[in-house]
């Protein structure tokens, strides 16, 4: 692996991070060593645990919770999943579940992973694009929340729906770029 991060800062970016699947020699060349538990673990056997996992939650709500906490945690592994098991997934990332994870935004939001687009941004979206830490941007998803039926009740809680979006795109394409999942709640102004 290619990276000048290290250590723990390694470990917090979900983009990088491998967790228990980091090689001995990985562990030493990126100072991990003592930052992880001992026994290395493949990507296919953390897939299996991260199906178990799902399965064990009693509602879909949890279980797209878990997917979006192990999205944050490690990309890697997280589109590895969706992609060996996508009937199973799909419903879990997109309809019928994201409609209830965007009622429930407030109580289920953990940390940003989007681009939120106001009304009091006219004027100044391409200042506030600076913004965004990635440069090398090669998708963007934009949902306007103003088209969908029952958006104007949920304001940017719709978001979540473009960052399942940009997920879906993401492991369908394998592309390793980074997306970009936007929610202009303005759109309908003129």
């Amino acid at each position: 692996m290619i990276t000048k991060k290290r250590n723990f800062e390694l470990l917090h970016d979900g983009t990088l991070n491998k967790s228990v699947a980091f090689t001995k020699e990985e562990r030493e060349q990126l100072g991990l060593r003592g930052l992880l538990p001992y026994s290395i673990v493949s990507q296919d056997i953390q897939v299996k645990r991260v199906m178990n996992g799902i399965k064990r939650k009693a509602y879909d709500i949890e279980r797209y919770i878990l997917l979006s906490s192990l999205q944050d945690r490690n990309e890697k592994l997280f589109y590895r999943v969706v992609t060996s098991h996508i009937e199973e997934i799909m419903p879990l990332i997109y309809t019928p579940t994201v409609g209830q994870a965007c009622i429930e935004f407030s109580h289920i939001f953990r940390r940003s992973k989007g681009f939120y687009i106001t009304p009091d941004d006219k004027g100044e979206i391409s200042k506030i694009l600076d913004n965004w830490p990635e440069k090398d941007i090669r998708v963007i998803v934009c949902y306007r929340w103003a088209t969908h039926t029952w958006s104007w009740r949920f304001g940017s809680k719709w978001y979540g729906n473009s960052n399942w979006q940009t997920s879906i795109i993401h492991s369908l394409c394998w592309d390793t770029s980074t997306p970009m999942p936007t929610s202009d709640v303005g759109c309908w102004y003129q």
